[in-house]
């Protein structure tokens, strides 16, 4: 009887729509740096697919972070919600500016090959907007 009463207790915790949002929150910049390192990796192997992939990570970052659907985020909506919750303006702008490359070069054949995007950076500048967000 205890372990029943136990098992629907943590059910009913478990599945709490507020306690799932601020698990989500707490753990997007982790989710995010750890599907990075994965994407890195895989990035020899398949150049092409390299910076959409990178555009999905980020806007899933935002989205888990600010309770967003992800999907439907444009750069500049990253960027107006980044400065909206108060982060850094210099990296809200370099974020968007990441984002909008990762998208152009999704778009358009070209259009994004002529910015290196460098994990390392983008893997601090997460580091960094999930610090401030916690403030």
């Amino acid at each position: 009887v205890l372990f029943c009463v136990l098992s629907l207790v943590r059910w009913c915790r478990r599945s709490d729509p507020v306690r799932q949002a601020a698990r989500r929150q707490a753990g997007a910049a982790n989710n995010a740096i750890q599907k990075l390192h994965r994407l890195r990796n895989q990035r020899r192997a398949d150049a092409k697919t390299f910076k959409p992939e990178l555009a999905e990570i980020l806007r899933l970052f935002i989205g888990d972070r600010y309770n967003r659907v992800s999907t439907s985020l444009t750069a500049q909506d990253c960027r107006g919600l980044l400065l909206e919750n108060g982060q850094d303006s210099e990296a809200a702008e370099r974020f968007g500016a990441i984002l909008q490359t990762c998208e152009e070069s999704r778009f358009a054949a070209n259009a994004g090959d002529a910015v290196a995007i460098d994990p390392e950076e983008i893997k601090d500048l997460l580091k960094q907007l999930s610090k401030k967000s916690r403030k």
